[in-house]
């Protein structure tokens, strides 16, 4: 996590990576995402939200191999989140959600709907629903990265659509991917793996 300056927008950003989430009312957060996904969690009451990335749903895809990775899987990247902005004293009942990512950049799966970005987003929708938290705005799934910006002093969310994703997204994912495809050829086992300004 670095912060970058956006010319086009003429302020700084948080630029968080996959495994990294940031809370904030002030510091507006950016992210790129291919068939990852980023949930933004808001408060309007409190003007305060936060968003996350997370490449995976869950461990039982596949244990990633760096020593922090947790943040990662959806399941806790999500708790981090949700965690993160209770302790700042937003209660879980005024959470509203925007989700975003899950596009099928790696051509793993034509048919879309059983490559990566499907099952992320698949996990998540199904995720806030437990959690009762209302997903109000979404940008998913396609063939397409993202870029998204999110601003939480309004609570609002620029999504800007990559056409041809660019080399780092690509050259991230594929490595794992190919994680993925080696420890299930090992178990045996098959896994083929927006402008919204609305509050």
């Amino acid at each position: 996590m670095k912060k970058i300056f956006n010319s086009k927008f003429n302020r700084d950003f948080m630029h968080i990576h996959p495994g990294e989430y940031y809370i904030s009312a002030e510091d507006a957060v950016y992210t790129i995402l291919g068939s990852c996904v980023s949930v933004v969690l808001y408060s309007n009451k409190h003007k305060l939200g936060g968003m996350n990335h997370f490449m995976l749903p869950s461990t039982s895809e596949v244990i990633l191999p760096e020593k922090d990775y947790y943040g990662r899987y959806g399941v806790h990247a999500m708790e981090l989140l949700i965690n993160g902005l209770m302790k700042a004293g937003v209660q879980k009942r005024e959470l509203t959600a925007k989700v975003f990512g899950g596009g099928n950049v790696l051509n793993t799966d034509p048919s879309g709907r059983y490559h990566i970005g499907f099952k992320n987003t698949e996990f998540v929708f199904e995720f806030l629903a437990v959690e009762n938290i209302p997903v109000i705005a979404k940008d998913t799934g396609a063939d397409h990265g993202r870029k998204i910006y999110f601003f939480p002093e309004t609570g609002k969310v620029l999504v800007s659509r990559i056409i041809k994703t660019i080399d780092l997204v690509y050259r991230e994912e594929k490595k794992y991917m190919d994680i993925i495809d080696k420890k299930n050829k090992d178990k045996d086992t098959k896994v083929i793996f927006f402008d919204n300004n609305k509050k």
